[in-house]
This record gives structure tokens, sequence and C-alpha cells, in this order.
């Protein structure tokens, strides 16, 4: 026959278990998290470098056509 103390016992290790548990479950979601936003991190330095180098492509498109236009306006003298 179970007795009071013996269901505060199970209701008392159960609690236990279940922080456990929780813990368990908060550290791979933790784990989860930092890698996501490591990948983040790792695809925001990608993205960001290709921008770059649109930027200097774009640049360089814009000086050709800025001293293009101005030979095209200069006079032959």
């Amino acid at each position: 026959m179970a007795t009071l103390s013996d269901g505060f016992k199970d209701i008392f290790l159960a609690g236990i278990g279940a922080m456990a548990i929780t813990g368990e479950k908060t550290k791979d979601l933790v784990d989860q998290l930092i890698s996501k936003g490591e990948l983040t991190v790792d695809q925001g330095k990608q993205i960001n470098t290709e921008l770059k180098h649109k930027a200097e492509d774009v640049a360089a498109s814009v000086r050709y056509y800025v001293l293009e236009s101005r030979m095209a306006a200069m006079m032959p003298e």
C-alpha cells in the first residue's frame, strides 16, 4: 500500500526528472540557435563580400561611362 510520503517522493522525483529533461532540451535548443547564428554570420559575410564586388563593378562601370561622356564632349583641340 502506497503511503502519502511515497506519493510526495514520486512527485519530487518526477519534478527532478522534468528539470533534467528540460535542461537537456534547453541545451540542445541553445546549441541549435548558436549553430544557426554562426551560419547566419557566415552567410552575412558571404553576402557582404558579394555586394562589395557588385558595388565595385558598378563603380567601375560608372567611372568608365563618365570618362567616356567627358571624352565625347571634348573638342579635337
